[in-house]
């Protein structure tokens, strides 16, 4: 058996809270810089690291007065107990207090982040329910755990802890029923999305991945019933100073935990692969009861295949008027000009050769769908019309978009 578990919590303490820093830093970083936002429920988890860096000093202080060490390793004199055990008293009556603070927040923040994603009403309820139960549970514990001695001083006075008579409650079935209490809304938390996340149309493995993020909380969960484990042996233990330590350590890693956990979902910007507004420009809407994603990507890249035809023409190689033979650019004078490239959507072809978009939209009428079509062409609109023959003119002004040929409309 350890001697000392000071060391333990403070450590403990330390490294799993900075983790938790890095972890919250990487998360606004997704949010801000590659989603381009900031909500609600992640200054809400924010909050929540700072009052679990409250915890983490509360707990240092706890250790400076004796916690984690075994009372025969306690100072005997009354002259330095009594402010051992004052300072003892007054860090744990604060502790007990923030400690259910920091929880209620940290569900307050996964709760909220859950009424986003989904709009179904039944879910919905469910998600602002259980807000409601877990914010009166704890306004109702925090008042109780206040209020533990008729005059709030007496719960932080040596005096008083050694009279027979005491005007303070006992809060060990306090403290079970907490721990019972905070287990049972991490279970029904986890529990939640998991109907909306399984009825998503996505691949199996995808979609085991994702209830697999979401499953994450189980660590947090573990992590309660460790701490209820130490509190029943804190409750019945006449070493209470070394074995209050285990309640401290598993608060730190059940907190962190938690943090943790419900950030990990909002790190997938992370490890997603990131492609460029100029490679891929896409657009999702619903049009004759179909989804049509229009991208602009590939109109690019036939624009920049043509660029890319004609420089080579006039760069690489031109025909003399002489011979058949390939001659060097640079050994002509003067080079003849290459024809005007075709905009590949400068107007719409005839119907029975319609582009690959046009082909999409496999009801409604002719004059629909080519009127789609159009409009998804219409930023690449040019003076050009393909003919027959592979030739190209420029359009008359009365040129129909419908039918391509002019109509007088």
């Amino acid at each position: 058996m350890a001697e000392n578990l000071g060391p333990t919590v403070l450590i403990t303490g330390f490294t799993l809270t900075g983790f938790s820093t890095f972890i919250l830093a990487l998360r606004f970083y997704c949010r801000y810089f590659r989603i381009g936002s900031l909500k609600a429920y992640d200054f809400l988890m924010l909050a929540a690291l700072l009052v679990t860096w409250g915890i983490t000093v509360i707990n240092h202080f706890q250790v400076k007065n004796g916690s984690g060490r075994h009372t025969r390793d306690l100072p005997t004199e009354p002259s330095v107990v009594m402010p051992l055990l004052e300072g003892t008293l007054k860090s744990w009556y604060v502790y007990q207090i923030v400690y259910l603070v920091d929880l209620a927040v940290i569900k307050f923040s996964i709760l909220a982040f859950y009424a986003a994603i989904s709009s179904y009403l039944p879910y919905r309820v469910g998600v602002y329910l259980t807000m409601a139960v877990v914010a009166a549970f704890t306004v109702a514990m925090v008042f109780v755990n206040a209020f533990e001695c008729s005059n709030p001083s007496d719960a932080w006075s040596p005096e008083f802890l050694f009279q027979e008579t005491s005007s303070c409650r006992n809060l060990h079935p306090i403290y079970f029923a907490q721990a019972g209490f905070n287990i049972l809304t991490d279970i029904i938390i986890i529990l939640l999305p998991m109907p909306i996340l399984n009825k998503l149309n996505l691949k199996r493995s995808k979609k085991f991945g994702l209830l697999g993020v979401f499953s994450v909380g189980l660590i947090a969960v573990g992590a309660s019933g460790a701490r209820v484990h130490a509190l029943f042996v804190w409750s019945n233990s006449s070493d209470v100073p070394f074995d209050s330590a285990l309640i401290l350590t598993w608060s730190q890693i059940e907190l962190n935990a938690a943090i943790i956990s419900a950030s990990i979902p909002s790190l997938k910007p992370l490890f997603s692969c990131s492609c460029s507004s100029s490679d891929t420009t896409s657009t999702a809407s619903t049009t004759l009861g179909f989804t049509r994603r229009t991208t602009f990507s590939f109109l690019r890249r036939v624009r920049s295949s043509h660029s890319a035809r004609s420089a080579m023409t006039v760069g690489s190689y031109a025909p003399s008027a002489n011979s058949c033979k390939e001659i060097p650019a640079p050994m002509l004078a003067n080079p003849p000009p290459p024809p005007p490239p075709p905009p590949p959507a400068a107007a719409l072809p005839p119907l029975e050769r319609r582009t690959r978009h046009a082909r999409l939209f496999a009801q409604g009428s002719e004059e629909q769908r080519i009127a789609q079509t159009f409009e998804a062409f219409q930023p690449f609109r040019g003076p050009w019309i393909d003919l027959e023959g592979g030739k190209w003119a420029k359009p008359p002004p009365t040129l129909s978009r419908f039918s391509g040929s002019s109509n007088g409309r």
